[in-house]
């Protein structure tokens, strides 16, 4: 295969095998301005193709494949979440999920992890109104996960840490490397932690169109999520559907000896419930442009101690929530931009399909025709393994039997490329870097990568790996 074939091939994504010719393949090129037609490329089973790129379209224009079948019962739904896992992170503390089994938190500091306490092991599941779960109707909304057991000692209550987690349906990001994740995680009170989970294998019912859906209709999906940020002395909340404030945490004794948390201090920063009565008062305004935001408007909380206009009339506090997409449900920064005037900003996966935030990649389907008889099956499943074709050399593509073949030897990285090395590797292969941190070396060119956003992949090829600046040597 020819040497400048490789990085159009290494930038194919693989989007449909049905092809009316059971010979020919059919993929998608990212953005390129390069014009090319007959390009010859070989499998790595050794099947060649001819293949020709067409002209460019938007992304949102692919066809998509049909969504499977969802589950008919609660517990065929959660049963999807089998065996997953997921992490996130919130400052110094890491925070992972693993569905029926544990929930922990974590810090890690490049491969050592400590501490490392466990938030509670998985006990039970409880249904809304005491149903069954095989007969429950399939609504992730109804069930929350118990973890009570073997949780890390909490030295304030003098009991163990547990955990209650939720789950919700959502739409599935393209920049996330998994389809299930972490929305948020919040310690209610001393000890108790309440997680969100979301994953578009819990959608029992369509969604919206994203590019007709409105923002209200989209940001229903935060009703009932609460997001805190604690800064200095105060902390601050806001609830999607409800309220925002302001207010202090102390820790006290109560009469039995053990410590509780206590409310000291308490603001309303306004609420959204008089517009909610009324459908007609929307408070959900999208602001387009270079940066797209959603602002939501929070009013008619306490009084203000300030004669803000100063013609003695009393103010009551207020907030507006600027609401961008994000990977994660966070309440990101605080700041009162007048007196008794607040400036919420959130980050939300949930806004991330609304039309004022999509940008689409103009792509080119680009059709693989075989040159030689080959199997159907064989090739199908072989695609089906591989996202993207990536060539190290010519003499990767011919079989393994032929004994002209000679064993190749290991691609080494740059001598930066040392354990505690800050790297940006491309996840299971794919286009994108993402940071992260070498934790191993295995010596013979491959490396066990810690990302950043939580996340650990072994033995990645250091042809897939590259210092980020400051750590070449």
């Amino acid at each position: 295969m020819p040497r400048r074939a490789h990085a159009a091939v290494a930038a194919l994504v693989l989007l449909t095998t049905n092809a009316k010719d059971p010979r020919e393949l059919t993929l998608e090129l990212l953005s390129s301005r390069e014009s090319w037609s007959g390009m010859k490329m070989v499998s790595r089973s050794g099947a060649r193709y001819e293949c020709s790129a067409g002209e460019a379209r938007l992304a949102s224009q692919v066809t998509q494949k049909k969504t499977e079948d969802k589950p008919a019962t609660l517990a065929t739904l959660l049963q999807a979440l089998d065996g997953q896992c997921a992490k996130l992170s919130q400052g110094w503390w890491t925070y992972e999920w693993c569905h029926r089994r544990y929930v922990r938190q974590f810090h890690a500091q490049g491969s050592k992890i400590d501490p490392d306490w466990s938030l509670g092991g998985y006990s039970r599941t409880v249904v809304k109104g005491d149903l069954d779960m095989k007969s429950a109707p399939a609504d992730p909304a109804l069930a929350r996960d118990v973890f009570d057991q073997q949780g890390q000692i909490c030295h304030e209550t003098n009991s163990l840490r547990s955990t209650n987690v939720t789950f919700k349906c959502c739409e599935p990001d393209k920049r996330r490397r998994h389809r299930t994740y972490l929305v948020s995680v919040d310690e209610t009170s001393l000890c108790n932690y309440e997680v969100v989970v979301c994953s578009p294998s819990l959608c029992t019912q369509p969604e919206p169109t994203k590019r007709n859906a409105s923002a209200s209709e989209l940001l229903k999906a935060l009703d009932g999520t609460c997001l805190q940020r604690h800064e200095g002395w105060w902390s601050f909340e806001l609830c999607y559907g409800t309220h925002a404030r302001q207010f202090h945490v102390e820790t006290v004794e109560a009469s039995d000896g053990r410590k509780k948390a206590k409310v000291a201090a308490e603001f309303s920063l306004g609420d959204r419930m008089e517009k909610r009565r009324k459908p007609s008062a929307s408070d959900v305004i999208v602001v387009e442009g270079d940066e797209p935001r959603v602002e939501v408007t929070y009013e008619g909380g306490t009084a203000c101690d300030v004669d803000v206009e100063g013609d003695g009339v009393v103010k009551k506090r207020s907030t507006t929530a600027r609401l961008v997409c994000g990977e994660t449900n966070a309440l990101v920064s605080i700041v009162e931009d007048r007196t008794c005037h607040y400036l919420f900003k959130v980050t939300t996966p949930v806004l991330c399909g609304h039309a004022a935030f999509v940008k689409d990649e103009p792509t080119r389907p680009v059709t693989c025709v075989a040159l030689d008889p080959v199997e159907d099956s064989e090739e199908e499943e072989e695609v089906e393994e591989e996202d993207y074709y990536d060539y190290e050399d010519d003499d990767d593509d011919e079989d393994e039997d032929e004994e002209e073949d000679e064993d190749l030897p290991a691609v080494r990285g740059p001598p930066g490329l040392k354990v505690g090395a800050k790297i940006a590797a491309r996840w299971k292969g794919g286009l994108v870097y993402y940071p992260g941190r070498v934790v191993s070396d295995h010596g013979d060119g491959s490396y066990d990568i810690d990302y950043d956003d939580g996340d650990t992949e072994d033995n990645v090829p250091a042809a897939l790996i590259k210092l980020q600046r400051g750590e070449e040597l």
